[in-house]
């Protein structure tokens, strides 16, 4: 007997905050038509803000809304028959390693498709994580009033070296298969963009490169610096140079980024030397 799914794809996209993983959510999104998506997927109630997979989910049709505007449904409830879901995972604070309890997770998952008379939740599940240079991710943090949680910098160093250790292999916390984003390469490189098409396991699409997420809190939604602005032409956004808007103060700038000795050498290790007006 043929086995039943709630939908064949379940992409995980996790992120520190500013992180530039609602870029790469807008452009997941792009490769397929039917989308169900859920903001702020937390998978352990320590985190906070603890959301699980209860409603509301979002839908997005982007074959007949090109532009990616989400419906607006009434129930607000999960759907079948979506060629993917894609849940987002923000983290506000840094742990020893990434909140996630997928014991918690399966169960959740386990009672939906029990309740749906399904099989399984998914047929392939894949994690992606996202990691930006330090100097553009810092950046979008100060720049973001409503949030508070990383602008200490013990709290935004441990964070960003949550997910860089990921990257670079010296941690192996995320769930399999996984693969960490890098957030500046992704923007700039198409090559490197179809790479990530391919590990989900998705003929390559850029039509989502534009879009820009509405996401944020009641009017301070999209982009730390450009809000909505850039919507449907994303890619003009300055997205790698947001360092610039701190050099009217480079020394303090400079300091919180090279007060700790291993994010300034594993931020060399993958993103190459620090621009040079930052003197790091």
């Amino acid at each position: 007997m043929k086995s039943t799914y709630l939908t064949p794809k379940e992409i995980h996209i996790l992120g520190v905050q500013r992180t530039g993983q609602h870029a790469v959510i807008a452009w997941t999104i792009g490769h397929f038509n039917q989308v169900c998506f859920k903001n702020g997927f937390i998978s352990r109630k320590t985190e906070g803000n603890h959301r699980g997979l209860t409603p509301p989910w979002f839908y997005f049709d982007t074959v007949n809304r090109p532009n990616f505007k989400r419906e607006e449904n009434r129930d607000r409830l999960i759907r079948t028959n979506q060629d993917a879901i894609i849940l987002g995972t923000e983290f506000m604070n840094a742990f020893p390693k990434f909140c996630i309890d997928l014991d918690h997770e399966d169960r959740m998952k386990k009672k939906m498709v029990e309740e749906m008379r399904l099989d399984a939740f998914s047929k392939n599940r894949y994690y992606l994580g996202v990691l930006r240079s330090p100097w553009n991710h810092l950046a979008s943090v100060l720049s973001w009033k409503p949030r508070y949680f990383l602008k200490r910098k013990d709290r935004f160093i441990r964070a960003w070296l949550m997910m860089a250790r990921e990257y670079i292999g010296k941690t192996n916390d995320l769930p399999n298969p996984s693969m960490v984003v890098n957030f500046d390469l992704w923007f700039e490189s198409k090559k490197y963009r179809k790479k990530i098409s391919k590990f989900i396991g998705a003929p390559f699409s850029d039509k989502g490169l534009n879009v820009v997420m509405p996401m944020g809190r009641g009017r301070v939604i999209g982009s730390s610096f450009d809000r909505m602005a850039f919507n449907g032409k994303g890619n003009q956004m300055k997205v790698t140079e947001r360092w610039r808007e701190h050099l009217d103060n480079p020394t303090k700038f400079r300091d919180f980024l090279a007060k700790n000795e291993e994010l300034v050498e594993t931020a060399r290790q993958i993103f190459g030397p620090f621009p040079k007006e930052l003197n790091i």
